[in-house]
């Protein structure tokens, strides 16, 4: 009998020979006769080591899902044939535009070239700047248009700084490069073999695994493409149809109709498409064109106008009625690149008082002052720029200034278009304006890619509904109305509609004349034309700092005036901060730098004495004291000088003082003077480790992240339970004192805070939707969870932010996909900006401690005992840092004693031993246990304070135990005395110091 088995047939997928399609048959390999090895002797051949030990492998997060030959070629198969599909409803640009202007006056846009036409023009071709025209013949032909705003050559990627003379080049190659990658980007995103589901006529579900964190990011009325694969047989590979190893050259060009994110389902309408049984579809992603329309064309407008009035070129033909103006006088020149000379001049104070009704009667002093120069434009026809940073009502400043520019007594009355970079920034100054402005006055326009469940209940009747999408009203109507509000990119409906200032300004001067028989390019020319008045007469952009200067070229095309018929000019406003998170692209380039950001760094807003550096402290930025920068330049500080076209605002009604310190430090020149009311109602909380009256603390973990789907985003499990505990522990309410209260009371009565008003935060979506599920099944389902960039513009009187990262070797990838919060300093700004009474970090501090930023955070915790360790997550011991007895030195921390590193290991060791707690695992990327870390040298020191908002905190807890020259409590931050005596101890810490 043999001693082998029979050989059974083998359960695993078989493979098949191309040449036969036949299985393969495999043939086993014969038996062999195992030795076992016997024991070395002395006289054995010495064993030669391996030099390379061996290590724990750990998986690649970042490497991508793998996907057979087979598969990827069918997306590179030539196409033969294409099916198209009914696109989703859009608006007749053509037909409206109709409705009120003649063929002869004005015509619609031509079409923006496609991606691959401006590929091929720049690779043949050398175009160069359009030849200017004459006005009179923009009215017919509008040559504008026509010009490819990407088709000029390829020199423009070599352009380093954006001037006068290559804004179009320069734009151009940033966007061209934006298209690239974001088509890149989507691409990766491709499915395989992917399931199609029938749900009704023509329509198709397809299910996306990313689309929860919108990756890949898609929007009704997109273009996906389709190409069928079959499986044969169970276990054997697909074969395209029809036949084996033929490809049908059939592409299906289908169309987002809708979508539901929360279970990642697209609906796809796909017209002449039938599935074959086991029929399956390769997903094909691509960037939207139609998306960066509006961009690419305002940038070729905006080029096109500095080049048509640049010197020595003249309007050819010339219009007798006119003399062209220079580029030093031109519109668009000033909104871009504004000089001093564009200024005006102050020589008198300014009264201080100002005799206006105010819709908002809590606006302060640098608000009113702001409103009244826009309205008086006293500081010339440039951009007007609100610095606002968290929390100083910068929104609320818009908002005012649009209730005064729409009741101004003036004839004719403005009309304003008010805009923002995103879709919720208009919402939101939507919401604000509804209660002053009723529906014949206010405007919310949408895009009709914009779905209903995207906009406020509120808002809808404030939109304008046709064939069950937003559209544009009526051309009459769309007169009509004082304010529009959009965001910046459906600005671009107004451009496409022909209801720009230059537009309408020329219709009408057209037609007027038409009507007249003026003809001022004729010979005969006698009689001169009426001069026109600007139908748009303000622009207001909010959240300025956000959209990428494209964007926020497109309204300022839209109010660009016809300097060629009218003499007037509108107010252009912008608001933002540039310390905050910037524009969302996936590019590098200077694209991220905003229009905003840019223009706050020319020399008419840096150079101008009152601007924020040289009227506040040394912060973080510098070393230098206020009386220095007053002495170094007291000669600009003195009268004349330009009216300020700027307006820093400074008073932060938000956050609890401490809460605030590092920000105003780091970002803003510590400028900020906190005015917030109640942000001490949270400060009896049990969960606060620190010094009386400190809502803030940092719980330390080293806890490890985990990916999900392939990297894509990444979680922390502990720091979830963190989460749940701290919002169990803040709701509980026997973590609260309970002298005077009603034993009968309520769980809700009892704590002095709702779910409702807790925000958590992290940087990663996986983390955020983790968070929710736990909180949801803890009870807690009224917690407010989001990533950190919904929460820009928010706030909240708790906040909980998650940091996630615990791995150092993941720091690289996150700082070159701008992800997580360490380096990523406008996030993070964002971030600790949000809380309005209480804040919870939770974190690694050897990762966070990287960022300057984020050290500069810990070192504050750290100097007020402000540390919570995890429990579970490290030794379960309490920090080692010498205590005294005295409560008010334990409060503020101010020990200059250093700590003995014996000393605290034998604490650790001897609180191991005495609880019988040994340490848990720590992962092999985490380099010491977070319990053992402690700030640098110098830290401690009362030096080390990071700015006069924690130092005049320091002065006032201490005031309020009598210990500081017997000053009592009560005493405010901004008191001139109170004041004057942080600043005598900075100057007396200064010079001790060695600053001169």
């Amino acid at each position: 009998m043999s001693s082998n088995p029979p050989r059974r047939r083998s359960a695993a997928i078989p493979i098949i020979l191309p040449e036969s399609g036949r299985p393969l048959e495999i043939t086993p390999p014969p038996v062999t006769t195992l030795r076992v090895p016997q024991p070395a002797t002395a006289l054995a051949t010495p064993c030669i080591q391996s030099p390379v030990t061996p290590s724990k492998w750990v998986p690649d997060v970042y490497s991508p899902a793998f996907v057979a030959n087979f598969q990827k070629s069918v997306n590179t198969l030539p196409i033969t044939q294409t099916y198209w599909t009914t696109p989703p409803p859009n608006i007749d640009f053509p037909r409206y535009i109709a409705d009120f202007a003649g063929a002869r006056f004005l015509r619609p846009l031509d079409p923006v070239p496609s991606l691959a036409e401006v590929k091929d023009t720049a690779e043949h071709q050398d175009v160069r700047l359009p030849t200017p025209v004459s006005a009179t013949s923009v009215i017919s032909t509008n040559p504008r248009s026509t010009p490819d705003p990407l088709a000029y050559h390829a020199s423009f990627e070599k352009e380093k700084v954006v001037t006068v003379n290559n804004y179009t080049n320069f734009f151009t190659g940033l966007i061209f490069d934006e298209m690239s990658k974001d088509d890149e980007t989507l691409k990766s995103y491709n499915l395989f073999s992917a399931e199609l589901q029938k749900i009704g006529d023509a329509i198709f579900r397809l299910y996306i695994p990313g689309i929860r964190e919108n990756t890949p990011m898609v929007q009704v009325g997109d273009m996906i493409k389709l190409r069928q694969v079959k499986y044969r047989q169970a276990g054997y590979p697909p074969v395209p149809l029809p036949g084996p190893g033929e490809f049908t050259g059939i592409e299906y060009v289908t169309y987002v109709y809708g979508m539901d994110k929360t279970q990642g389902y697209l609906h796809l309408r796909a017209d002449c498409l039938w599935i074959q049984p086991g029929g399956r579809f390769n997903v094909i992603f691509g960037v939207q064109e139609n998306r960066w329309d509006a961009p690419r064309r305002a940038v070729a407008d905006v080029g096109f106008s500095l080049n048509a009035w640049a010197p020595n070129q003249s309007l050819s033909p010339p219009l007798r009625s006119y003399t062209p103006p220079t580029i030093q006088s031109s519109f668009l020149r000033r909104m871009f690149f504004p000089e001093k000379s564009d200024g005006v001049m102050q020589f008198d104070l300014p009264r201080g008082v100002f005799r206006r009704s105010w819709f908002d009667d809590q606006l302060n002093y640098e608000q009113q002052k702001a409103i009244d120069s826009i309205l008086s434009q006293n500081y010339g026809n440039i951009p007007y720029l609100i610095s606002g940073p968290p929390g100083t009502g910068k929104t609320k400043t818009i908002v005012e200034t649009v209730l005064q520019l729409v009741y101004a007594p003036r004839t004719p009355y403005h009309n304003i278009l008010l805009c923002a970079p995103s879709q919720e920034a208009a919402d939101t100054l939507a919401l604000r304006l509804i209660d002053h402005l009723s529906p014949a006055l206010l405007l919310r326009l949408n895009s009709p890619a914009r779905s209903f469940a995207e906009v406020p209940n509120k808002l809808m009747t404030y939109s304008f509904i046709e064939n069950d999408s937003f559209s544009i009203p009526a051309w009459m109507t769309l007169m009509r109305f004082r304010v529009v509000v959009c965001s910046c990119r459906d600005a671009g409906l107004l451009v496409e509609a022909r209801c720009t200032n230059r537009d309408l300004g020329l219709l009408e001067k057209g037609m007027m004349d038409a009507f007249r028989g003026i003809n001022e390019q004729s010979e005969e020319f006698v009689e001169r034309g009426e001069p026109v008045r600007l139908h748009w007469s303000a622009l207001l952009l909010d959240e300025a700092g956000q959209g990428i200067e494209p964007e926020v070229a497109i309204p300022l095309t839209v109010v660009a005036p016809p300097e060629e018929v009218s003499g007037d000019t509108p107010i252009v406003v912008m608001a933002g901060d540039q310390n905050q998170l910037g524009p969302n692209i996936l590019t590098n380039g200077d694209l991220r730098i905003s229009a905003f950001e840019r223009l706050f760094a020319r020399p008419i807003y840096t150079e101008h004495p009152l601007r924020r550096e040289l009227y506040t402290n040394y912060g973080m930025t510098g070393v230098r004291s206020h009386s220095d920068v007053v002495s170094a330049d007291q000669n600009m500080r003195m009268l004349p000088y330009l009216y300020p076209p700027f307006a820093n605002l400074i008073r932060n009604y938000r956050s609890h003082p401490m809460i605030l310190a590092v920000s105003s430090a780091f970002f803003y020149n510590d400028s900020l003077i906190p005015e917030a009311e109640n942000t001490g109602s949270l400060e009896k909380w049990s969960g606060w480790p620190g010094a009386p009256g400190l809502p803030m603390k940092f719980i330390l973990t080293s806890a490890n992240d985990e990916s999900y789907e392939d990297g894509v985003s990444f979680y922390n499990l502990r720091e979830i339970q963190i989460v749940v505990n701290t919002i169990k522990s803040l709701l509980d309410p026997t973590s609260w004192p309970q002298e005077g209260k009603d034993a009968t009371a309520t769980a809700a009565a009892l704590a002095p805070i709702r779910s409702s008003e807790i925000a958590v935060m992290s940087p990663f979506r996986e983390q955020v939707k983790r968070i929710r599920n736990a909180l949801r099944s803890a009870g807690y389902r009224n917690v407010n969870v989001g990533p950190v960039e919904v929460y820009q513009g928010s706030e909240h009187r708790f906040v909980i932010i998650c940091t996630t990262r615990t791995r150092e070797r993941f720091l690289k990838n996150d700082k070159d996909k701008r992800a997580g919060l360490v380096f990523e300093h406008r996030r993070t700004n964002v971030a600790l900006t949000r809380a309005k009474e209480g804040l919870v970090v939770i974190g690694n501090p050897w990762i966070l401690e990287r960022d300057p930023l984020w050290s500069t955070w810990m070192n504050l915790a750290w100097r007020h005992n402000a540390i919570d360790t995890d429990p579970e997550g490290d030794l379960k011991v309490a920090f080692c840092k010498p205590q005294t007895s005295n409560q008010a030195d334990k409060s503020t921390n101010m020990s200059n004693e250093s700590i003995d590193p014996k000393t605290a290991a034998t604490a650790i060791m001897t609180a191991c031993v005495k609880a019988n707690v040994y340490a848990t695992t720590i992962a092999a990327a985490a380099a010491k246990p977070a319990h053992e870390w402690r700030p640098k040298a110098g830290d401690m020191e009362l030096s080390a304070l990071v700015s006069r908002l924690e130092t005049a905190w320091v002065y006032k807890s201490k005031a309020r135990e009598g210990a500081v020259f017997g000053l009592n409590s009560g005493f405010d931050e901004d008191d001139p005395m109170f004041l004057a005596g942080i600043q005598a101890e900075e100057e007396i810490l200064r010079r001790d110091r060695g600053y001169n």
